[in-house]
């Protein structure tokens, strides 16, 4: 007799068959790929001094082709998965923004002399209301002249979440004693990834508030064991010069001053680790995400060489500096992915500089 199809044995082959399969059907592979700099110190100063030298000869006016150039290099070096990225702002834009971003802070200035109280006044409530629109137009400028692939990213950041992240957040780190301040910067952060675009693609960025309470606790934790350790290096300095050794006292305040700056710096270097790698591997974009391995140590280190070759060469090592630092950041950091030809370029502009300029002037800086 024929045996049939609904049969306990056919029906246990069938559950094993799906089983087996199921695993391997689902399983998404991803490929990784290491972020990579190509800039040398060497080629980044003779672009360095040249805009140094123009932008001093035409009294300012070639910063915005020098802020242009500076980019497209640092850019144009960056590659992953193949590509190289780009900047596409148009100097003249920039200039324009600027110019308009200067005559406002020459107003001010003027003002500020001939009426102090009254510009102070006005200025203050004026410029919290303003600086949320000045943030989202640098960053939407910077952002829509910024490409990867021919596909350029965009910024879509509201003004009224602005105001909320960045003057409401930080009133409430004043009002807090600084108790908010890990995380207002996570707010910052989630303001900043989740409102940029790479075409019609938006990133997202999901972080753990506690993580970031967790990071400044410890840094206050090393900060104070070091401060201790410091108070006990200072006594002995100060038994020295009381006890007539001054050999003592200038050793034990020379190790005081090392053990500083290096324990200091190590501090500095632990938090920019801990919250790089906390925001880039929290950070996908589509079905890619993001691999950070920045290290405390390693960061301490090319700090401190940082610092002492800009203060041996006097400045001129700046350049070999910016490029350690850029190389180091592109060494410690992998996309891993496998949709990066999947996007869609949205058509969007290009928009103006007027909003990054005078952020520039009036000094609001913004990194990512």
């Amino acid at each position: 007799m024929e045996q049939s199809p609904n049969t306990p044995e056919a029906d246990l082959t069938a559950a094993t068959s799906t089983v087996s399969a199921t695993p391997t059907e689902a399983a998404i592979e991803f490929d990784s790929h290491p972020f990579t700099f190509h800039g040398l110190g060497g080629e980044f100063f003779r672009i360095w001094i040249v805009n140094i030298v123009l932008t001093i000869l035409t009294l300012g006016i070639y910063a915005a082709w020098a802020k242009v150039r500076t980019h497209q290099y640092f850019y144009g070096n960056m590659q992953v998965a193949g590509g190289s990225f780009q900047y596409l702002a148009n100097p003249v834009t920039i200039l324009k923004g600027r110019i308009i971003a200067v005559v406002l802070f020459v107003a001010f200035f003027f003002l500020n002399q001939q009426f102090p109280v009254e510009t102070m006044v006005v200025s203050i409530p004026l410029f919290l209301f303003l600086s949320p629109w000045i943030i989202n137009r640098s960053l939407r400028f910077n952002m829509r002249n910024t490409a990867f692939r021919n596909i350029r990213f965009d910024f879509t950041g509201s003004y009224g979440s602005a105001f909320c992240n960045f003057v409401l957040g930080y009133l409430a780190v004043l009002f807090s004693f600084g108790i908010a301040f890990p995380w207002w910067i996570r707010q910052l952060n989630k303001y900043l990834v989740n409102n940029t675009k790479y075409g019609d693609a938006p990133f997202e960025a999901k972080l753990d508030v506690g993580e970031y309470y967790i990071t400044f606790l410890m840094a206050m934790l090393i900060a104070t064991v070091l401060y201790i350790g410091l108070f006990v290096l200072g006594g002995l300095s100060f038994a020295g010069a009381a006890f007539d050794a001054p050999a003592v006292a200038t050793i034990g305040t020379g190790i005081t001053v090392l053990v500083g700056i290096i324990g200091f710096t190590f501090v500095k270097a632990f938090v920019n680790a801990r919250l790089g790698n906390l925001l880039f591997n929290n950070t996908k974009l589509k079905e890619n995400k993001f691999k950070s391995q920045l290290d405390a140590k390693a960061l301490t280190k090319l700090y401190l060489l940082n610092a002492l070759l800009i203060i041996v060469t006097l400045g001129f090592a700046i350049p070999w500096v910016i490029c350690n630092l850029v190389r180091y950041r592109a060494e410690t950091l992998v996309l891993e992915g496998n949709d990066l030809d999947s996007f869609v370029a949205a058509q969007i502009d290009a928009g103006n500089a007027i909003g990054e300029e005078i952020g520039d002037v009036f000094d609001i800086e913004l990194g990512l």
